[in-house]
């Protein structure tokens, strides 16, 4: 399954948490993990039962994974070579420091980012912080399915001043990946919620600079080629 992830990263701000606005927040986990990390395949079958305990009756929180160099880099084949840069990318953003590591809404996973930390009390607390901005997201795949166009309506339901530049990422994820034999050395054959391109790259899109104001909105399309290594439409 081909399925969307966006969110706002604010640089110099971590996340944005005001607690008067008026639309319930739908966290971002993004956890950085690797085909060759020992310590991560145990973690990722917790923290994939969580995330997935949290998405009904209600949806809580979302999950991004991104398949790094930590400890070593797996050979051809794995899902780390299929894009190699953008991943790097992220793990640079966020200084990563080990694997399992993540964050939550651009914040490290109480208390050190360590991934196997994140619970159901942290993800209720988070719950309970609106978000002052909404994104309204849809998608279409031309006739052919190797071109994707992706629409976001984003409104503010607050007068807010952002810290820095705001910005908008979007991946392409897929929900899950099997593989017979493992492509790295921690056994694992079974990948979920994978980050698999970001559009149009992992710079993102710049948003409105300055004040935005309570109902203000901004349209972006976001168009791209379907990489040749995505394994199911």
């Amino acid at each position: 399954m081909l399925s969307l992830k966006c969110h706002f990263v604010v640089l110099a701000c971590s996340v944005i948490t005001i607690a008067y606005s008026q639309t319930q927040r739908l966290e971002l986990c993004e956890e950085f993990t690797g085909e060759n990390c020992g310590p991560c395949a145990s973690v990722n079958t917790g923290l994939t039962k969580l995330i997935t305990k949290n998405q009904f009756p209600t949806r809580k929180i979302v999950l991004l994974r991104y398949q790094c160099k930590i400890p070593t880099a797996p050979g051809i084949g794995s899902l780390y070579k299929d894009n190699p840069s953008e991943v790097d990318a992220r793990t640079g953003y966020y200084s990563v420091p080990f694997a399992p590591y993540a964050r939550i809404d651009g914040d490290p996973v109480p208390p050190n980012g360590n991934a196997g930390s994140l619970n159901q009390t942290i993800i209720d607390s988070r719950y309970l912080v609106n978000s002052p901005f909404s994104i309204l997201v849809t998608h279409s795949l031309n006739n052919s399915c190797d071109s994707i166009t992706v629409n976001l309506n984003i409104q503010a339901f607050q007068n807010y001043t952002p810290v820095g530049a705001l910005k908008l990422r979007c991946a392409l994820t897929e929900e899950f990946i099997h593989f017979d034999t493992p492509p790295g050395s921690n056994g694992e054959k079974d990948f979920e919620f994978i980050m698999r391109k970001m559009l149009p790259d992992d710079k993102g899109t710049n948003l409105i600079a300055g004040t935005w104001t309570n109902g203000q909105t901004q349209l972006l399309t976001l168009k791209a080629k379907i990489p040749g290594y995505i394994r199911s439409l």
